[in-house]
Order: structure tokens, then C-alpha cells, then sequence
């Protein structure tokens, strides 16, 4: 017979192996060239290490439009202990994860008390496929770093509300606050707080009968929790400001609010869907805007509302339905698409907290089913070995396409060869490798399908001017900056192109305003000393280059250029 201790050891331990044998390939992956860039292998904050001044560019920066500091700081210290290339950085993502699933078994059993449902949860979160964008992607630390924080948040809430430990309540703000300092996907804890309070909590209980719910009881509850309020109140403030200061929101012209609610509830469903039936999963799901037809959105929503309210009707006799029910529901406003970030219709890693409440659903039913007799229990016990191994190999073949980018864009276009994003990306990845014509192919699909793909149209300009046709080039660089006119590396290819066709007039303009938009644009300054030089003003020219090398010490064309200019020599 096992000793409680055992049981949990075991219990550890097999999640332990199990995340290890779907993620261990992971370690000689690749970045990728979507969001990897900024967020580390072209970021020389991050390459730097941790440093002062890396420090106080990571409280102080918007960059990847959020502000999350912490996100900064770990991929810093990643940098420091395993150097800047990418094995390092997949595996503390590798980490993090197995972390968080021993995370979430640990509250939920210190908060029910069941062993096996607990496990139960823990282990579809671990080895579940709609899991490993957020794992095998390196720009996702976010994700994975928040969740460790938000749960060692319910972890401390949970002490609070069983001892009433008042330390134990700051605890849980203090944790609160550094997973939203990782990633503000959290601003909804509050309220997963008070959902809590209900089960396994039992701190406020449907009154008679009839349901009525105890209105002072929940006033005193949410007045208990008005700093945490507080809290994520100053973090939807910061992370609107920051992403409309990069223009990642997307406007109400842009995309109408009927889209946005009907592909709300469309999703609400559809990662349901994805969680019961794992294929065809993809890092990119294109939203198809108002070609959503009104009958398959009508019946999301009747969907919707029916197992809302069968979650209402059973809250007394099985408080776990509506408990899980509503993290689902809840956890997935701030990416639901209301406010609509990217163009993106779903995303697998927006399902990494949601997901956790479907399967305490599915545990506790399982349990429930199994209680009153030891064949089913015997039974049930396999079924769930059996489920969780395949999705476990669905998921160890899922993460391989994450290997490298032309392995995962080709697989999205697998998925959906409409897919512009994947196109783009694709080109981007055979360009790396010197396939330029297959990659100009690539950016034509892409801006074909959507003319409205900005990275396409300057990433096609960039192989036309390459291939000499540079009045194209032009063409295709004024395309993307219509589209997208704050994005200083466009005005800089266009004016730089502007020059090679003879234009240096209209260059300096561009050039100019490409500053405004990025002060510490280390090549503009030595593309605008040049020009300088080339008309004979010496002096403008190595006042650039001398600002070309302080927005970038050791830049090595500015240095050489001031360098020839102050020796006088053409």
C-alpha cells in the first residue's frame, strides 16, 4: 500500500517524464523567424545579457507591443547562463512548462484534496498538442513564465482563503503582480479569485432552494479583493497603451465589431473543438473577417449559452461544471478578440490557461463516474492512460514541425495554403538560405491573398531591388508603407532604394521621418551622412556618422566612414 508521499511522488515524477518525452527534441531546435527576432536573436539588449542598462531598457521598453519586464529579464539571464543561442532559451521554456504542470497538480489537490482528478488535470496540461506553441516557441516565454507566477498566485489566494494567513494574501499579490509583469493575459485572476471562492474554496454558497445567489457575501468577497483589482486595472491600462502605441490594435474600421463577436463565439467552440480532436494545428490561423457564415455563429452561440446555463442549473450538486466552465469562458476574454490585436482568429497558445478549466471538467466527471464502482474506476483508469499517451505522441509529432522556420511555415501551408502569413514567413526563411526566387514567389501568394500583408509587400521589395528591377522595389516599398507608415525599417529600405535610383532629395525626407519614428536607427544615420559627404558637406556628414556610432557603438561602417573623413582622404 503507498503512502500518500509515494502517491505524489509518483504522481510528480511520471509528469516529469511525461513533458521531458514530448518536448525533450526541443533542445536542438532553431529560432524562428516569427517574433524570435525582437525577442531575442536580433535584440541586442537580450544578446547583451543582463546588464544595467539592459535592466532599465526592460522596464522602460514597449517593444513586441507589451510591456512585461520580467519577460526581458529571464530571456537576460537565459543569455548569461547559456550563451545567445537557441537551445538555452528552449529549454528553460521546456522548464517552465514541466514546472507548471507540477504547479497545478500541487493547488488543485491542496485545494480539493483529489489525488487522481488533480493528476488527471495536471497531465492533460502537460502532454495536451494545443500546448506546444507555447512551449516550443521561444518569443512565448511569456506565456509559460506569466502561468508559473499566476499559479503560485492561486497557490497563495488558496492559503489565504483556507487559514486566513493575511501574509499569505499579499503572497498571492506579489505573485499576481510579477505574472503580470511576464505577460497581462492574467488581468482576469481577480475574478478566477472569486470563482474559486465558490469550489472548492467554499467561501460563499448559493442560498436555498432556489439558487439565489448571497449578494452581501459576494460584496464582502469583492471588496476583499479591490487591490487585486487595482492591479490588473493599471496592466489593461499599460498593455492598451503599449500596443496602440505600436499600432498592434487593430480599429474598429478596420475590422467591425459584428466580426469580432461572431468570431468570438465561433472560438469559444472552436478551441473546444481543438482540445476533443487535435488535428490541424497551426502557428497561424488566418481570420476570415465577415465570410463567417450567420448559421455556424448562431449555433456557436446557442452552444455557448446552453452549457452556460446546464453550468447554472448543476452548480449546486456539481459545483466543479460551472467552476470550469467559467475559468474557461472567463480566461479567454482578454484574447477572444473583442480587442482585436493582429489578425490572427485563434491562437493555440491563447488556449494554455483556458484549457485548464474543460479539463477539471473532465476530471471530476471521470471521478465521479468512476465512485461507486471499482470496475469502472479500473476502466476509466486505462482509458485515461490510453488517451493521454496519444495525445502525447500527437504532441511529440507537433512539436517537430517547430524544429526550424521553413519546417513550420511549410506545415502551415499544409494546414491551409491560404495562409499569407505563412507565405511571408516561409519567403523570409528560404531567403536565409539564398532560394531568393522561391522566396519572391512566396511574398507574391502572400500579398495576392492579403493585400493588406505589409511585412509581404516590403519583404517582395527587397527582392526585387535585389534582382535590379528597382522601380518594382519602389513600387512594393510604398505599398507597405501606406499600410503600415510607423515602421521605421520600410521608410529606411525605401529611401535607401530612393537613392540608388537617383532620387536623394526625396530620400532625405523619408530617411528623416524614419528617425523620428526610430531615434537610435544606427543606419539612417550613416545612409544620411553619406548623402551629406556626396554633396560635399563634410561637416553634417561626420556629425551622422558620429551619431550612427552612438546610437550603435562599434558599428564598424560609421567608425571606418568618420574615420576616412577626418584624414581627409576621398
Amino acid at each position: 500500500m503507498m503512502t500518500s508521499g509515494q502517491r505524489h511522488m509518483i504522481i510528480v515524477l511520471a509528469l516529469v517524464a511525461g513533458t521531458l518525452m514530448c518536448y525533450g527534441q526541443l533542445r536542438h531546435f532553431d529560432f524562428i523567424n516569427l517574433d524570435d527576432p525582437v525577442y531575442v536573436a536580433d535584440n541586442p539588449m537580450v544578446q547583451g545579457g543582463l546588464t544595467v542598462g539592459g535592466i532599465r531598457w526592460a522596464f522602460t521598453t514597449t517593444e513586441g507591443a507589451n510591456w512585461h519586464p520580467l519577460t526581458w529579464l529571464s530571456l537576460m539571464v537565459d543569455t548569461e547562463i547559456f550563451g545567445t543561442g537557441p537551445g538555452g532559451y528552449h529549454l528553460t521554456n521546456l522548464m517552465l512548462h514541466m514546472a507548471n504542470a507540477i504547479l497545478l497538480y500541487w493547488i488543485l489537490f491542496r485545494m480539493t484534496g483529489a489525488v487522481w482528478s488533480s493528476a488527471l488535470v495536471a497531465s492533460l496540461f502537460a502532454v495536451h498538442p494545443i500546448h506546444v506553441e507555447s512551449v516550443a516557441w521561444v518569443s512565448e516565454r511569456k506565456d509559460v513564465l506569466s502561468t508559473f507566477w499566476g499559479f503560485l498566485a492561486i497557490g497563495c489566494y488558496g492559503g489565504y482563503a483556507n487559514h486566513h494567513r493575511r501574509a499569505a494574501f499579499w503572497e498571492a499579490f506579489g505573485c499576481l503582480l510579477l505574472g503580470l509583469m511576464a505577460k497581462p493575459m492574467l488581468v482576469t485572476w481577480p475574478f478566477l479569485f472569486l470563482l474559486l471562492d465558490f469550489s472548492p474554496l467554499q467561501r460563499w454558497h448559493l442560498s436555498g432552494s432556489d439558487g439565489r445567489l448571497p449578494w452581501r457575501r459576494l460584496r464582502d468577497l469583492v471588496m476583499e479583493k479591490i487591490p487585486f483589482f487595482l492591479l490588473v486595472g493599471f496592466f489593461c491600462w499599460t498593455t492598451l497603451m503599449a500596443q496602440s502605441g505600436k499600432g498592434a490594435v487593430l480599429s474598429v474600421g478596420a475590422m467591425p465589431l459584428a466580426d469580432r463577436l461572431s468570431n468570438a463565439v465561433l472560438s469559444y467552440v472552436w478551441y473546444i473543438g481543438k482540445m476533443l480532436w487535435p488535428t490541424g494545428l497551426n502557428v497561424y490561423y488566418v481570420h476570415r473577417g465577415p465570410g463567417m457564415g450567420p448559421l455556424a455563429v448562431t449555433g456557436a452561440a446557442v452552444v455557448v449559452a446552453g452549457i452556460s446555463y446546464a453550468a447554472v442549473r448543476s452548480a449546486q450538486r456539481y459545483p466543479f461544471i460551472p467552476v470550469g466552465w467559467f475559468w474557461y469562458l472567463g480566461t479567454l476574454i482578454p484574447v477572444i478578440g473583442l480587442v482585436q490585436v493582429g489578425l490572427q482568429a485563434q491562437a493555440d497558445r491563447y488556449a494554455y490557461i483556458p484549457l485548464i478549466g474543460i479539463y477539471i471538467i473532465v476530471a471530476w466527471l471521470t471521478a465521479a463516474v468512476a465512485h461507486q464502482h471499482l470496475w469502472r474506476r479500473r476502466l476509466l483508469f486505462v482509458a485515461a492512460l490510453a488517451v493521454l499517451m496519444v495525445l502525447g505522441v500527437k504532441t511529440v509529432h507537433q512539436v517537430s514541425f517547430w524544429k526550424d522556420s521553413e519546417s513550420l511555415f511549410r506545415h502551415a501551408l499544409r494546414v491551409d495554403p491560404a495562409n499569407d502569413l505563412a507565405h511571408n514567413n516561409l519567403g523570409t526563411a528560404l531567403e536565409a538560405k539564398g532560394n531568393v526566387q522561391e522566396a519572391a514567389e512566396h511574398y507574391c501568394q502572400a500579398v495576392q491573398l492579403n493585400p493588406w500583408n505589409h511585412p509581404a509587400w516590403n519583404n517582395l521589395a527587397n527582392t526585387q531591388a535585389s534582382s535590379g528591377d528597382i522601380q518594382a522595389a519602389l513600387h512594393s516599398y510604398e505599398k507597405a508603407i501606406a499600410l503600415f507608415p510607423n515602421e521605421a525599417v520600410y521608410r529606411y529600405n525605401y529611401g535607401k532604394w530612393l537613392v540608388a535610383a537617383g532620387r536623394p532629395e526625396e530620400a532625405f525626407a523619408h530617411l528623416a521621418e524614419t528617425l523620428r519614428i526610430r531615434p537610435e536607427f544606427a543606419e539612417v544615420y550613416n545612409l544620411m551622412g553619406t548623402l551629406f559627404e556626396n554633396q560635399g558637406n563634410k561637416e553634417q556628414a561626420l556629425k551622422f556618422y558620429h551619431e550612427a556610432m552612438e546610437a550603435r557603438p562599434g558599428y564598424a561602417a560609421a567608425t571606418e566612414n568618420a574615420n576616412r573623413l577626418q584624414r581627409g582622404r576621398p
